[in-house]
């Protein structure tokens, strides 16, 4: 069936989901005419993510997509391109393409040189977004990509390890700075396991996520210290005000409680997704019109 529907036209192989609308415990995809494991697949891990967080996850199938489509700020019909490449590298033109698809295909060519020589690294630009495996690539001009593990967990069907990293609009402060200069910068691990469950690990170098931020204030309840500056750069508690300042802290919280591991962790995925693909990095990476609408740049890798 699944043979006769790609042969015919009838689905896209190559599609990617893409995440229309969402609320920090529901979410709407849109399937892109996709094989439906690969939906199936994208929309439960979504679900568990969010149920890890908020208690609950229900998603149907991001509005930013959308709205990003509609005014052009993406275009939905460009295709990347491969800028420069040797047998285990990459650096890819997004053409300021939908993230997820130029997140998808620099994937697919990462593990794809990794099968040839062992590692494959990709590289992207205009994304915020860096993935490695042992294979890996290089993207440029492609917006968000939505989960950070989606893609590197693609590396452990194949038995690779996979590595992804993405930087985003500036929404954090650096250490003793009053002003939000590095993006939340999420980076991804997946390595395959033996016997056992494998790890997957996906995680912002930011204190917390601004949606923890806004069920906060949503409640009317404060944040713990360490969480956000308001826009002086004072360390506040009053989640209205971190959310309108949307001043994040680093992972780590103070200087006191080693928020300066967490900048340098967001300094290393700026540097890896913003110098190396040639592209916008720190606070000269552009924000959409959406506070969660983000331009940014990519690195997968991919090792077997």
């Amino acid at each position: 069936m699944y043979v006769n529907d790609l042969d015919s036209g009838a689905m896209d192989g190559t599609a990617c989901p893409v995440l229309l609308r969402e609320s920090p415990s529901t979410g709407w995809v849109d399937g892109q005419n996709g094989l439906g494991v690969v939906i199936g697949n994208f929309c439960m891990q979504l679900a568990i993510q969010k149920a890890k967080e908020e208690g609950v996850g229900l998603v149907s199938a991001k509005q930013m997509y959308v709205r990003d489509a509609q005014t052009g700020k993406c275009d939905v019909n460009v295709k990347p391109c491969v800028l420069k490449d040797t047998v285990s590298t990459a650096w890819v033109e997004g053409n300021n393409g939908l993230g997820m698809v130029v997140g998808n295909f620099c994937m697919k060519l990462a593990i794809a040189k990794a099968k040839q020589t062992g590692v494959g690294w990709v590289v992207a630009k205009g994304t915020h977004t860096l993935l490695f495996t042992s294979r890996g690539l290089v993207c440029q001009s492609s917006n968000h990509y939505g989960i950070a593990s989606w893609y590197s967990a693609q590396a452990l069907k194949k038995c690779m390890l996979g590595l992804t990293f993405t930087d985003t609009s500036p929404l954090v402060c650096p250490t003793r700075s009053k002003k939000a200069a590095l993006g939340t910068n999420p980076l991804s691990l997946a390595a395959p396991a033996l016997k056992r469950d494998s790890f997957i690990l996906d995680m912002a170098t930011s204190a917390v996520a601004v949606g923890k931020i806004e069920v906060k204030m949503k409640a009317q309840q404060p944040i713990p210290e360490g969480w956000a500056q308001d826009a002086e750069g004072n360390i506040t508690t009053d989640a209205s005000v971190a959310f309108k300042a949307s001043h994040l802290m680093p992972l780590g919280g103070s200087e006191e409680t080693s928020g300066y591991k967490g900048y340098g962790l967001a300094m290393l995925v700026e540097t890896l997704c913003g110098v190396l693909a040639g592209e916008d990095f720190i606070s000269w990476v552009t924000a959409s019109h959406y506070l969660f609408g983000l331009r940014s740049n990519l690195i997968i890798t991919i090792m077997c």
